[in-house]
This record gives C-alpha cells, sequence and structure tokens, in this order.
C-alpha cells in the first residue's frame, strides 16, 4: 500500500498496521484478498465505519442515531472478523448509549408533560412524586447491563436476581395480556393439550418483551412449584391446566438457544451440530445417538424420535 501510494501521489508516507483507519482500508481496497473469508456484505460494513472514521476525524456531529448505528456496525464487523471478546466491549458500550439516550428523550418527555399540566391546570402533582421509582433508579445507583434480560446469561445461573431467580422475577414482573395468553398455551401444551401451540413466533419492535416472554417459560417449566409464585401466576396456571391432570408437568431438562440477527443471510453456517448439541442438553447420550446420524447429514430424524 506504501509503494502504490508513493507510486500514485509522488510522496513516500509510512502506514501503521495496528491504526484502524489502516486496517479497514485494507479490507475495502484489497477486497479480493479477503473474499475468502469475509462476505461481500461483511466488506461494506467496513466500508461504513471508513466512512463514519472520516466525518469523527473532521468533527462533524453525530446524533443518536448514527451513534447507535455505528457501534453496531462496530460490532458486527469485529464478530465478523473473529473478535469476540472486542465485539462485547463495543456492545456494551451500544447498550449504554441506548440507555443514555432513552433517559435523556423521558426526562424531555416529563419536561415538556410537565409544562402542559401546568398550563391545563393547577395543583397536579408530577408523576415522580405519585409513583416512586425503585431506589436505585431513584438515586442513579445502578448498571445499564441490568436494564437489558440475557437468556443465555440466566441459564448459566449469571446476572441479577430480578432476572435469576424465579419468584423474584415473576414478583417484579407484571402479567400483561400477552403475557398471560403465552403462559395459557405453554401450561395447556404441557399438560397434553395438543391444540396449543407447539411453536410461537414472538414479533414485537426493540424492547416490545421477547427476551422477557422467553424468560417467563424458562422460569415456569424449571422446576420452581407453581405454589411458591405470585398469586397472578398460580391463577393463570390454575385456569389453564387440565384438572385431572394436576400441575404443568416438568421437563427433566430444559435447554435455551440464543442466536443474533445478522444483516446477511447464513450467519449460523458451520452450526450443523445444533441438533445434537440439544439433544445432549435434554436427553443426554439417548437422545444424542438418536439425532447424531441425521443432523450429520443435516436430515430429518422424522420417526426416530416419537415415543
Amino acid at each position: 500500500m506504501e509503494a502504490r501510494d508513493e507510486v500514485k501521489n509522488g510522496v513516500k508516507k509510512a502506514y501503521d498496521k495496528n491504526d484502524p483507519a489502516v486496517q479497514l482500508r485494507m479490507i475495502t481496497d484489497e477486497w479480493r484478498v479477503f473474499s475468502k473469508v469475509l462476505s461481500r456484505a461483511q466488506q461494506s460494513l467496513a466500508s461504513e465505519l471508513r466512512d463514519t472514521r472520516n466525518k469523527w476525524a473532521h468533527n462533524e456531529k453525530f446524533s443518536g442515531d448514527d451513534t447507535y448505528r455505528a457501534l453496531d456496525t462496530m460490532e458486527r464487523l469485529l464478530t465478523a472478523v473473529g473478535a469476540p471478546h472486542e465485539a462485547e466491549t463495543v456492545r456494551q458500550l451500544r447498550m449504554d448509549h441506548q440507555r443514555t439516550s432513552f433517559e435523556a428523550d423521558t426526562k424531555k418527555a416529563v419536561q415538556q408533560s410537565e409544562v402542559a399540566a401546568a398550563v391545563a391546570g393547577a395543583g397536579v402533582k408530577p408523576w415522580r412524586e405519585v409513583l416512586r421509582p425503585h431506589d436505585d433508579v431513584a438515586t442513579g445507583n445502578f448498571s445499564a447491563s441490568e436494564f437489558a434480560a440475557d437468556l443465555h446469561m440466566v441459564a448459566m445461573g449469571e446476572g441479577s436476581s430480578e432476572y435469576v431467580e424465579p419468584v423474584e422475577f415473576f414478583r417484579r414482573t407484571y402479567l400483561t395480556e400477552g403475557l398471560r395468553e403465552l403462559v395459557d398455551r405453554g401450561v395447556r401444551r404441557m399438560t397434553g393439550d395438543d391444540n396449543a401451540s407447539p411453536i410461537i413466533n414472538l414479533q414485537t419492535n426493540f424492547g416490545g418483551g421477547k427476551t422477557h416472554s422467553m424468560l417467563a417459560l424458562w422460569h415456569l417449566f424449571g422446576g420452581t412449584p407453581v405454589a411458591s409464585l405470585p398469586q397472578d401466576v398460580q391463577e393463570v396456571v390454575a385456569r389453564s391446566e387440565d384438572p385431572h391432570q394436576g400441575e404443568p408437568r416438568r421437563p427433566r431438562r430444559h435447554a435455551p438457544f440464543t442466536g443474533g440477527c445478522e444483516r446477511e443471510a447464513g450467519w449460523y453456517e458451520g452450526q450443523h451440530d445444533l441438533g445434537r448439541t440439544f439433544a445432549w442438553r435434554l436427553g443426554g447420550a439417548k437422545a444424542f445417538e438418536l439425532v447424531s446420524a441425521a443432523d450429520a447429514t443435516r436430515t430429518n430424524p422424522g420417526e426416530s424420535l416419537r415415543p
């Protein structure tokens, strides 16, 4: 690159191979070299970040959405080039930024509502005096990462108690109409109702409660007695279960699967042993042997899974 630029521009310039700007240029300029390990979509991430870097170098302003996009692109490119530790660091920055942006938007909305309330009528108390936030929120002594549930961490027993402990989780969880329906379907399916959906598609915007919904099922069928859960959860289960069956049948093992959404298709290539991994988690060596051959050839195990 140095020799080529010297011939082109007539000026000799030294480049540092550890400079991110140089690294990004190498990916975009020498795309044929990297084509065997990076798809064109992944290489386009480097092109986007080169533009971001140039704007930053020229002191251009970044909106909150611009910042989020840049951090998201960095995380995706780091994952693509095999730097998971650095990608996780950027992910934490992205989550903190998102939390900060949300707080700023909320503060602005509160200020506007207070002005509107003052104009509409005097004597109306601010919401924060009517409904007090938790102490950690009110005092600012909180970690931004605690506001985002992580199914994998909960499955490993890691994280704050409001996500990991079933009783505490349901104590802090408001059962919305959608969550009640999800619990109802899950209980009916586990008590032998074949009319209850075995697969449920959770389709919401960001922050719509998909992970929280999965955690609800994870804890409901994780072995904790229903009688120890809050009353509203007990009532939903009691209305859904078969009176002849009693409590929902509990699986001996349950296994989570956490995945990501990539811009390009085929992100899961190479994960051909996923079925065997699930089988081992759910049924040990015997279940592993049942699906091993089918999973290796990527075919349907079919009748071998039936009782």
